[in-house]
């Protein structure tokens, strides 16, 4: 209460009205971000054939929704979409959990690129070819993304623990 008073003093209502103006913009580019969250979950359902859902916890809704409305790249913000969907599909098979809000939290648009294309290799494997390790090389060649920044994608696939050691091998 001292320092607004004082940042008051100091600064007259400027800093205020300053924050108040940033505020309604967060406000707006977090309710169009909703919006948008909300047709494609809608979207999603609506191509499942889904009219009836279950409703999601609080403990994991609200932190969902949080981290979609601020996310700024549209294929992240489609899995969130996604997420949220299959967590209010009552025949979605798996549990959501809030681990999966961290760890897609944690996560650049590369990253998910990256994990999506190991993912979708390693199932088209037979069973009997399941230990097949990935070349750093050849997922940072097919993205056209320096080898670097293919490193860096995936230790952080790695430390969210996406993928584990073994798995990607570099040459």
């Amino acid at each position: 209460k001292d320092a607004g008073q004082f940042c008051n003093k100091v600064f007259g209502e400027l800093l205020e009205n300053s924050v108040g103006l940033l505020s309604d913009k967060l406000k707006f580019y977090r309710l169009e971000k909703f919006y948008k969250l909300k047709d494609k979950t809608e979207q999603i359902l609506k191509d499942k054939h889904i009219n009836v859902t279950v409703p999601v916890l609080p403990k994991l809704g609200i932190p969902l929704i949080e981290a979609a409305t601020v996310e700024e790249d549209e294929a992240l913000h489609t899995k969130w979409a996604n997420m949220l969907s299959n967590a209010i599909d009552p025949s979605f098979k798996n549990k959501i959990t809030r681990n999966f809000v961290s760890i897609l939290g944690d996560m650049n648009p590369v990253d998910v690129l990256i994990l999506d294309i190991i993912c979708k290799e390693w199932l088209s494997l037979p069973e009997d070819k399941k230990d097949t390790l990935f070349d750093r090389s050849k997922i940072a060649n097919a993205f056209k993304i320096e080898l670097k920044e293919c490193e860096i994608s995936l230790r952080n696939l790695l430390r969210l623990g996406c993928l584990k050691p073994g798995v990607v091998v570099g040459t």
